[in-house]
């Protein structure tokens, strides 16, 4: 298989496994708002949102630049693999202890710092999966990552249809799902150790250079982070759990619209490829006819969420939800 047909393959799986992602997680989403309730799945937000402004801590761009460095020279791959895990487990518990202190200083309940306690934990297992996933990177092996990120989600709708029928706490929620995320992680490394090795190198000259080449890569993911999370910590100073509730599920629900064009993605993404390269005009037309399509097909979907929004959330999410909204 040449070099271009692998990038197309590769590319077409990881937006097949996002799109099946986007489904599953929505599916998850509408159980466990259903279930907790508006305030319940406010606090549940929370957690999610406040760890994920913090998520950069436990990586500190290190993926990036390896991904870099390995690419323009092979030879390096168990020198950084290996000074990378040893850094990256550093950075993840320094991510713990600063989520937590921070957690402390934001004002927080007691209620919210045990659960933001209970899940802080995925700042290691995120950070040792996201260094797997750096070899399937480089090896063109993306379906790997396909397979890990389904199981998580197929693996955190479980545990969701599991307490959500058994009357579990939330507590009991992010406990299981926290656990899930290094059961996973197992199963990254068992496919990532066919084509890397992971033997901890404590180099600090290489630690040194990686944690000063890395920094603008850490910077991108700080602002990404803020833009995407600050919204739902915001609110939480300056709102009730209720309201972070009904936030919440409405973006939720509008976020979970995006696997209509990633749908799109997966079926035109081969075909533009080849037309890129043989037919520049049959490639035109063929942008033009996806952008039409997608205006025909959002601009009703916009329109007809907007004037039934509360009914949409009353179907989707729940009574409780309409009547609060």
């Amino acid at each position: 298989m040449s070099m271009i047909n692998k990038v197309v393959a590769n590319t077409s799986i990881m937006a097949f496994g996002r799109f099946l992602g986007k489904i599953i997680g929505f599916v998850t989403t509408i159980i466990l708002a259903r279930y907790l309730g508006v305030e319940l799945f406010g606090q549940y937000s929370l957690v999610l949102s406040f760890i994920a402004i913090f998520l950069f801590l436990n990586d500190f761009g290190v993926a990036y630049y390896v991904v870099r460095e390995i690419s323009r020279d092979k030879t390096k791959t168990n020198e950084l693999l290996g000074n990378a895990l040893s850094l990256k487990v550093a950075f993840s518990i320094f991510a713990i202890l600063v989520t937590n202190i921070a957690a402390i200083f934001a004002g927080y309940n007691p209620q919210i710092m045990f659960l933001i306690a209970i899940f802080s934990i995925i700042h290691l297992s995120g950070s040792l999966s996201s260094l797997f996933s750096i070899v399937f990177q480089l090896n063109l092996k993306l379906h790997y990552n396909v397979i890990v990120e389904t199981l998580q989600a197929i693996l955190l709708l479980a545990i969701v249809g599991i307490f959500a029928a058994r009357a579990g706490s939330l507590e009991q929620i992010l406990i299981f799902y926290a656990s899930s995320t290094f059961l996973v992680t197992a199963v990254g490394y068992f496919f990532a150790r066919k084509f890397a090795s992971f033997r901890p190198r404590f180099d600090y000259a290489v630690w040194k250079k990686i944690f000063f080449s890395s920094w603008p890569f850490a910077l991108n993911t700080v602002f990404s982070a803020i833009y995407t999370r600050i919204d739902v910590v915001i609110l939480s100073i300056i709102a009730s759990q209720t309201v972070i509730g009904l936030y919440s599920a409405v973006f939720r629900f509008t976020e979970a619209l995006a696997f209509i064009p990633l749908g799109l993605l997966i079926t035109l993404y081969p075909i533009m490829s080849m037309y890129f390269k043989e037919s520049k005009e049959a490639l035109k037309r063929t942008t033009l006819i996806a952008m039409k399509f997608l205006v025909v097909l959002f601009v009703p979907i916009v329109v007809g969420t907007f004037l039934l929004a509360p009914r949409l959330l009353a179907v989707v999410y729940g009574s409780e939800f309409f009547e609060k909204s």
